[in-house]
């Protein structure tokens, strides 16, 4: 007389195992992904620059903050003109909450030729994407 498990009951019971093993480590993993995913898209800015008008020393542009963090005051922003080449910063005067608008934003002239911010213009700047607006 044979004693112990037949082969049919062992492998069933070692796929039932493996399965087991599998789904408590799909349930340990997930929650780790979901959470990587989440803080990649931490300080994302998203601006839209408009109404640009040209002053002395450089111009004046509203931006509004369509992204999801608050872009904090004194952040400086690049700009260039189409060619690539830097015309300028704008160094924000108080804190862009999303959705919030500013007006008359100053873009500070580092080149000393008055006439170089016209046409069309990008900023860029740290996690904020290149936005394009005209003046």
């Amino acid at each position: 007389m044979d004693k112990g498990i037949s082969p049919v009951v062992s492998v069933v019971l070692l796929i039932a195992i493996a399965v087991i093993a599998a789904a408590g480590v799909w349930f340990w993993v997930a929650p780790m992904l979901t959470q990587t995913q989440v803080s990649n898209t931490v300080g994302q800015y998203s601006l839209v620059l408009s109404g640009c008008s040209k002053t002395t020393g450089g111009a004046n542009v509203s931006i509004r903050n369509v992204g999801s963090s608050t872009l904090s005051a004194n952040s400086v922003l690049i700009v260039y003109n189409s060619a690539g080449s830097k015309v300028g910063n704008i160094t924000l005067s108080e804190d862009l909450s999303p959705q919030e608008l500013l007006h008359g934003e100053e873009i500070q002239n580092d080149t000393g030729d008055s006439g170089i911010i016209s046409g069309t213009l990008y900023i860029e700047g740290t996690d904020i994407p290149k936005t394009t607006f005209t003046c």
